[in-house]
């Protein structure tokens, strides 16, 4: 993870032992140990503010802790009886609240809690009542009042979709009841949006086995509104959708026919609605990784290359005034992209060089300069696998076994490729 001043945190293997170290993205110096060997798994989580979250597992019992990220004393969070496996975490906005998905003390029934941060008090739940098989599964805390959760309260495995209050009180339905049919309907992702006072969300809720997106108040205190209105309700939406950071806009892909895996790729306006804008008529379901620039004006995303195999990272306007750009050279295949919060540059890694090596390349995203390539060339049967942008869009980080097939390293490098690469980590002990 890369934390709010630029520099990386990351668990790191020594022998059978894992410590948590943070590093300076430039490599200006050494890592740090924020906190020291364990055995067993050790696993970063999330940074939120000034500290570091990370989990610690042995004999079936999973400790969340939090650590200041200037060093200093760790703070267990989930004590007994909240020690079981974590299923997810969040925090809320501001950071002084932890939110996690836990059993909790009861098997086989996964609920959601909160927890400050300081560990100044025990863990509290948020979620409603559930059945006995019940579970809370992914969650939102963005609306600030209410945390937005989706799980199976009433019927198993039929997913709906809550608004906790995170004061404390009963929790809120958001989604009216589902369509009926031979499988209870489903909702099956969410988004809140920017100013948390709404919530998008995709489910079969007009009719079974037919996906729509909808969008909510977030307090429950309206009826829902399908988005997908004046296109055909028995193609399906299918998931990723995403929303500008204006909130005013949302994009998605919906099927082309009836059971189709072929979709096309739309925006519509959340106020005013009516029908959606077509943006690219060529992509297919297999689209990756949807992102809007910070000014809302275009959306980035990886597409079939047409009549080929491969993809590519190509960019739409949310206006549909013009057909799409491709912004990767036409070779190999684009897998993964970020772009920097200016929305001047993208970053992707394609085997766009050599067939099968995957490698990072930047480019401009108003296609003014040919791509260039970030990495230095790894060695055979090697490639880059993760990769992140520092908060400031400067920096990527990412693993490459540059050196020795299956070592993998952490890297540095601009994110414009203007200078060579900096090894971040020291030193791998013998078989490290």
């Amino acid at each position: 993870r890369v934390a709010p001043d630029g520099s990386v945190v990351f668990p790191a293997l020594t022998g059978s032992l894992r410590p948590l170290l943070k590093a300076p993205s430039d490599g200006s110096t050494p890592a740090v140990e924020l906190f020291p060997p364990v055995s067993g798994a050790l696993n970063l989580l999330e940074i939120v503010g000034a500290h570091a979250l990370y989990s610690t597992s042995a004999g079936g019992t999973s400790e969340l802790r939090s650590v200041p990220l200037a060093g200093g004393t760790t703070t267990l969070l989930n004590p007994p009886p909240f020690d079981t496996p974590i299923a997810r975490i969040g925090a809320h906005p501001g950071g002084a609240d932890v939110l996690f998905l836990s059993e909790g003390g009861l098997p086989g029934m996964t609920r959601l809690f909160t927890v400050p941060i300081d560990g100044s008090a025990l863990p509290r739940l948020l979620s409603g009542s559930m059945i006995a098989s019940g579970d809370a599964r992914e969650f939102d805390a963005s609306a600030g009042t209410h945390v937005v959760y989706r799980a199976d309260a009433s019927n198993n495995e039929s997913f709906e979709l809550f608004g906790a209050p995170h004061a404390g009180g009963a929790a809120l339905r958001l989604s009216p009841p589902l369509a009926p049919g031979p499988v209870l309907g489903d909702v099956e992702e969410f988004r809140v949006t920017a100013d948390g006072e709404r919530v998008l969300y995709l489910a079969d809720q007009d009719e079974d086995g037919a996906l729509g997106l909808y969008l909510t108040p977030s307090d429950a205190r309206g009826t829902p509104r399908r988005l997908d209105a004046g296109l055909p309700e028995t193609n399906d939406v299918f998931d990723g959708f995403v929303t500008t950071a204006d909130g005013r806009h949302v994009v998605f892909l919906k099927a082309n026919s009836l059971g189709s895996a072929n979709g096309h790729l739309y925006a519509v306006d959340l106020a005013t609605g009516g029908t959606p804008r077509l943006l690219d008529a060529t992509t297919a379901k297999y689209v990756q990784e949807l992102v809007l620039d910070p000014q809302a004006t275009r959306v980035f995303y990886i597409g079939r290359r047409p009549f080929q195999n491969g993809w590519d990272l190509l960019t739409a306007r949310l206006d549909g005034s013009l057909p799409p750009d491709v912004l990767n050279l036409p070779t190999g295949a684009v897998d993964a992209f970020r772009i920097t919060p200016d929305g001047a540059t993208a970053v992707y890694r394609a085997d766009q060089s050599t067939t099968g090596v995957l490698e990072l390349y930047s480019v401009a995203t108003d296609g003014s300069a040919a791509p260039q390539k970030v990495n230095t060339t790894p060695v055979a049967g090697g490639g880059v696998t993760l990769f992140e942008l520092s908060p400031d869009g400067t920096r990527v980080v990412y693993l490459s076994e540059r050196d020795v097939d299956d070592e993998f390293e952490l890297y540095s490098a601009p994110s414009d490729a203007s200078a060579p690469a900096l090894e971040l980590n020291p030193p791998h002990v013998s078989g490290g």
